[in-house]
């Protein structure tokens, strides 16, 4: 009769447990240092909650380390030919070893984080704060941590399975975590260069990052409840849970059993002979002989070009052959890789990267030429390139949207604009030039900083204008054009980027952009001129006042930010403007054409001046 299949190990358990007690142990003691120096750093105990809200996105990273070493170790019997030979002759199945150093593996975080939320439960318990639903913060931490830690581990596991060595398993771990980041690098620094426009969305590829998204993605939030007196102290905070970070967590345990399962299956097959080599699945290694060259090159391209410019190129080609002679090297484990197949190979691989490219940039399906129609387009966000204008970092990015049917059809105007006169792009990459500035007529000075300031010809947007939009089929099309603010684009953007909208954004989270709001919400004003002085404005009558002059010189067309949107040729920024709102700040400059501003600041003694004059400020 058939005996039955086990998963489990009782002593084969416990010899992982203690076998590899020091790396838990480890462990552990950083987990209860790590919580002991959080709660030690915190002034009371809201403060010691706030660093358990962000305590998943910094878990993120160690688990991402924390579960590859434990897989490494677990299942480095797999990569010594004797000990591989030795175990796999005992009297128990494969199944058994591997469910066996599964659980092992999945105590060695379950046990160290319980004793360190355990730990951060108690101190919670004894700090001075009161906020409703504070207590599940320890127990939110713990899911949070070994959900992160189920996704790495299982991926770990499954890279343990296809290679048969150490330094493999690291590395394919690494290009496996990293491939989507790496994925939308290369695009973004090869490809979308030859779509003159075209902008690649960083969203999708960060999506395929845990290692980076779940270091940002929010789990757990809180924000503080102040008294009315001006100090406005603590008196409380409100806790929410996050549900984005949690459903992409989930996701991510969910495949990280699915890569068991996978390594399971892989394990059941695996050759005993591998142990050594560097892939274990004979049929990854074209995988790997594809990206490893194309990576190598990428890196190499990356680290050279902002040097050397178009002499790039050069590392480029030669990262390629490298990274195609190191990978044959660890394919066959030998030195000698220089044989008549080899040199075929890569000469048809390269052949085939060439074809690629050059399809690419005949760009074959018109993508370059490309506007949408006017019924297609649910919406239009106009951001400059100076703020990145991926919608992860949306809350950061000075911004408008533009909705209606008239909007639209003036986003879409901009859009035939800056398409046909590509020269602005040249024009305004030489005078953002430095080293053609310094070229001065003679009897000028012989700075660079002087020509810069003496330039004529309209000021431009060096880092672009992007136009994000998002169509009626639940698309999204990214655009970004350098345009000439003096045009007829420059006129058509200047009402919506000299607007509170865009000088107050998103991440300041106020419910309107309206002076009594932000008024209400600001506690101090500081006013600098640049040159180390400045004032302070307590007075919410004055705030209110500044704000009142602010909206005006937007109404007027004033304020587009100079770090945004380069609108002027004759129009210099005379002061900074900081608004303090407790957590956050918000910053913005005016200008010496901003006449309301000048009146204001007038009135409480702060002379109007250009950005050239010496300053003469209150301090």
């Amino acid at each position: 009769m058939k005996s039955k299949i086990s998963f489990f190990n009782k002593t084969a358990f416990k010899k992982d447990v203690t076998r590899f007690a020091p790396i838990w142990i480890l462990y552990t003691v950083c987990m209860i240092l790590g919580v002991v120096m959080l709660f030690q750093d915190s002034v009371n105990g809201y403060i010691f909650q706030r660093s358990l809200c962000s305590l998943p996105q910094s878990m993120n990273v160690i688990n991402f380390c924390y579960a590859v070493i434990v897989a490494q170790l677990l299942f480095g019997d797999l990569y010594s030919s004797r000990m591989c030979n030795a175990l796999h002759a005992l009297p128990l199945r494969r199944e058994s070893w591997f469910g066996t150093h599964v659980a092992a593996g999945l105590s060695f975080s379950l046990v160290p984080t319980l004793i360190g939320m355990l730990l951060a439960a108690l101190l919670n318990a004894l700090g001075d704060s009161t906020m409703p639903g504070g207590w599940q913060l320890p127990w939110l931490n713990l899911l949070a941590m070994n959900l992160q830690y189920l996704f790495y581990f299982g991926l770990a596991v499954l890279c343990a399975m296809l290679v048969g060595n150490r330094l493999a398993q690291g590395l394919v771990y690494g290009i496996i975590n990293f491939a989507s980041v790496i994925l939308y690098w290369l695009v973004d620094t090869l490809i979308t260069p030859l779509y003159y426009g075209l902008q690649t969305n960083q969203k999708p590829f960060l999506r395929l990052a845990p290692v980076v998204y779940g270091s940002e993605a929010a789990y757990m939030d809180m924000e503080y409840l102040y008294d009315d007196t001006p100090e406005e102290h603590i008196i409380g905070a409100q806790f929410t849970v996050e549900s984005e970070g949690w459903i992409y967590i989930a996701i991510c345990a969910a495949l990280g059993i699915a890569f068991l399962v996978a390594a399971l299956l892989l394990y059941r097959r695996r050759r005993l002979e591998a142990a050594g080599d560097f892939m274990a699945v004979r049929h990854l290694e074209p995988v790997f002989m594809v990206a490893f060259p194309l990576i190598s090159g990428g890196v190499m391209y990356f680290f050279t070009n902002d040097m050397l410019g178009s002499g790039g190129v050069v590392f480029l080609i030669a990262g390629f052959v490298i990274g195609y002679i190191a990978g044959r090297m660890l394919l066959e484990r030998t030195i000698r890789v220089f044989s008549k197949k080899n040199v075929l190979g890569f000469f048809a691989l390269a052949a085939a990267f060439t074809a690629a490219f050059l399809l690419v940039k005949s760009d074959p399906l018109g993508w370059v030429g490309w506007i949408p129609e006017a019924e297609e387009i649910s919406q239009v966000e106009v951001c400059t390139g100076y703020y990145y204008y991926d919608d992860y970092y949306a809350d950061s990015n000075r911004s408008v949207t533009l909705q209606t049917p008239e909007e639209i059809r003036q986003a879409l105007r901009v859009h035939e604009i800056g398409l046909a006169d590509r020269s602005v792009m040249e024009r305004a990459a030489e005078q953002n030039d430095y080293e053609k500035a310094a070229e001065v007529e003679p009897g000028e000075s012989e700075t660079a900083d002087v020509r810069w300031e003496a330039r004529d010809g309209d000021y431009l947007s060096p880092e672009g204008i992007i136009l994000k939009y998002q169509m009626k089929d639940g698309s999204t099309r990214l655009r970004k054009y350098v345009i000439d603010a003096q045009g007829e684009a420059g006129e058509i953007l200047i009402p919506y980027f000299s607007s509170m909208k865009m000088l107050f954004p998103d991440s300041l989270k106020l419910p309107d952009r309206s002076c009594e709001t932000i008024a209400a919400r600001t506690l101090q004003v500081r006013i600098d001129d640049g040159w180390g002085g400045n004032q302070i404005i307590e007075s919410k009558e004055l705030i209110a006042q500044l704000l009142e002059a602010i909206e005006a010189d937007c109404a007027a067309g004033r304020m587009a930010q100079d770090y945004d949107f380069r609108l002027y040729s004759d129009s210099e920024y005379t002061y900074w403007i900081a608004f303090d709102m407790g957590e956050i700040s918000n910053q913005i400059c005016s200008y010496s054409d901003c006449e309301n501003i000048n009146e204001f600041l007038c009135s409480i003694g702060i002379p109007h001046r250009s950005m050239t004059e010496s300053p003469e400020i209150k301090h």
